[in-house]
């Protein structure tokens, strides 16, 4: 009875070993960009970033959200607005942040165009003869 004990003692320990060792696969992770990607001077835009692993969305991810240009587009302190500053295009990269993954994380990035000129240009004011 002491030698079956043993050999499925044995048994279970190579079978945890195994799992152990074997190789980890990383399942796809991919980011999409939801949102408007054309903007107005003066408008307040808000998007998101979704991460999907495996073709699931996951819960919180953290990101490190870069403006290819600052001149033309603001990130709002809040992190998930854009503000659009002035006529031009530019973009929004977005690259997950992880531990594990240092030169793999996966990133996004999306062009984005500002357009309109704050109001209409104002006309001169005819003069009135005295």
């Amino acid at each position: 009875m002491r030698l079956l004990s043993a050999t499925g003692c044995a048994l279970a320990v190579g079978c945890a070993l195994g799992d152990l060792f074997m190789p980890s696969t990383v399942e796809e992770m991919t980011l999409t960009f939801e949102g408007q990607t054309d903007l107005q001077v003066d408008s307040r835009t808000p998007f998101a970033i979704t991460l999907r692993a495996g073709g699931e969305v996951v819960p919180n991810p953290r990101f490190e959200l870069l403006i290819g240009d600052t001149q033309h587009v603001a990130l709002a302190p809040s992190g998930d607005t854009l503000v659009g500053l002035k006529v031009g295009t530019t973009t929004l990269t977005a690259r997950l942040e992880s531990s594990i993954l240092t030169d793999t994380a996966p990133a996004l990035v999306t062009s984005l165009r500002v357009t309109g000129g704050g109001g209409p240009l104002l006309s001169p004011q005819p003069r009135v003869a005295p």
